[in-house]
Formats: C-alpha cells, structure tokens, sequence
C-alpha cells in the first residue's frame, strides 16, 4: 500500500486564501508532503511572507473575486508549470461575509 505522503509528491496544488487560517493550514500540510504548493492571496505582503517561509511555493497577489485575477493566475500557473493536480477553492473571508449579509439570523452567531 502505497503512503498517502507519496501521492503527494510533486503535485502542483493551488490553495486560495493561502496566507492565513485554514488555508495557510493546508499549504503547510501539502508543502510538508513534498507536494508544489502555489497558493494566492489579496496581500502582496502576505504572499510574499509565506513564500519566504515555505521555499518552493509560488505565491500570486489574486482576488479570486474578481475574474481578471483569477485569469492572470491561472495563466501563470499554465505558463510556469503546464498543469494543476489539486485545486482548493479555500476563499477567505469574502464569502463568508456575503453569506451572512443575507442571513441575519447566522450573523449574531459569528
């Protein structure tokens, strides 16, 4: 039986959200696994911290709310590594903040 951590091995895997939280979380678990972590975020000095941190990883300054981002990004990752194995919408707070916006009776909650 082959060990989960080698399935992992050389996998380019895209994190959104990937400065903080969970989604910085999940970059420290794949980058542990030896996995390609590129990860993006909406702060440049966040990004750029991360990367430091972890040595491999790619980081894109992106608002996965706006489409332009989005496409950026997603044309780097096809330009500098040709493929994308694992993809983790892991969208921060925006989606949560919108989510609650139109359920008051959750937002007393959190």
């Amino acid at each position: 039986m082959a060990n989960i951590s080698d399935y992992f091995k050389d996998k380019i895997v895209l994190i959104t959200g990937g400065t903080s939280g969970i989604g910085l979380s999940l970059l420290r678990a794949f980058h542990t696994r030896s996995a390609l972590v590129r990860f993006c975020a909406r702060s440049e000095a966040a990004v750029r911290q991360v990367e430091n941190a972890h040595s491999g990883s790619i980081g894109y300054v992106c608002d996965v709310t706006k489409p332009d981002d989005v496409k950026a990004m997603g044309e780097r990752i096809a330009a500098t590594d040709g493929r994308l194995d694992i993809f983790i919408a892991n969208k921060s707070g925006a989606l949560r903040n919108r989510i609650l916006s139109r359920h008051h009776s959750m937002r007393r909650r959190y």
